[in-house]
């Protein structure tokens, strides 16, 4: 079972593994959600970063030791460590930001000292409103930049055009540094709909396979190690370390770029939008 998916490690393992998994200790996990703005979902305790995580994404904690817990991403399913300290109890939140940033003020006044900044995707509880500003825990954040969780998004692309020209940043999932994988993943989980993090995950579970070269907008195209969305019938929409960005590509031009890199020709083009 992939690492990155078996919510077990040498301490515990989750009860719904019990009969696949043999393990000296099985638990139900605790469901927390994340309290920092942005925290780093790690291989191992003081690992690498394999992905992210933003401020309201719940997690199930399966264990905590050392400052560090051991956690499953619920909306993807990913495995890892994050800081202890990063975590806190289940609330319900009300609202998410919907801009590629959020400015928070201390009062309800553009005029007013800013005291932080959200990313997209980052979820708040909204306590009040007044002058065209909402009040969550963090500040007050123009109405503008949010809506209710309720209200979901429906063109994944829409979304991921938001982040263009966000620097590139191994396993990034915000719009203060993002990968290929993590652009696709918080696009289509604006838009309500579960991925998967990474791009051999997301190829091997998203959508539906159709001939390449016919290009539909939501569409996505996958190399090895590496995962685009289709913008219109003549460019792609990536995080990508050529660029170092999120950029807007033509395909003629990207397909044999990428090949001379090295990455090969497109392996999988896949339709995943609307869901099927």
């Amino acid at each position: 079972m992939d690492r990155r998916e078996r919510p077990a490690n040498e301490h515990v393992a989750c009860e719904t593994l019990r009969d696949v998994l043999e393990h000296h200790t099985y638990v139900a996990g605790v469901p927390r959600k994340v309290g920092h703005v942005l925290c780093d979902l790690c291989d191992a305790p003081g690992g690498r970063r394999d992905r992210q995580l933003v401020l309201g994404d719940l997690v199930t904690e399966y264990d905590a030791r050392g400052g560090w817990s051991f956690v499953r991403s619920v909306h993807d399913g990913y495995v890892g460590y994050v800081k202890s300290d990063g975590l806190d109890g289940v609330k319900s939140h009300t609202h998410w930001v919907t801009s590629r940033f959020a400015t928070l003020y201390t009062d309800p006044d553009f005029k007013s000292p800013d005291c932080g900044l959200l990313p997209l995707g980052a979820q708040v509880t909204v306590s009040s409103e007044a002058k065209g500003y909402m009040r969550c825990d963090l500040g007050w954040i123009a109405d503008q930049h949010v809506r209710p969780i309720s209200e979901c998004a429906d063109d994944p692309v829409g979304v991921a055009e938001k982040l263009l020209g966000t620097p590139y940043l191994w396993g990034g999932n915000s719009s203060f540094g993002i990968d290929c994988s993590g652009l696709v993943n918080i696009a289509l989980k604006l838009c309500g709909y579960a991925a998967p993090a990474d791009s051999d995950q997301q190829m091997r579970n998203l959508g539906d396979p159709v001939q390449t070269g016919n290009y539909v907008r939501n569409d996505l195209l996958f190399w090895r190690g590496h995962v685009a969305w289709v913008y219109d019938e003549r460019h792609i929409l990536h995080a990508n370390a050529h660029h170092m960005a999120v950029t807007l590509e033509r395909i003629d031009e990207a397909i044999p770029r990428i090949r001379s890199k090295g990455d090969g020709e497109i392996i999988a083009h896949k339709r995943v939008w609307p869901p099927t």
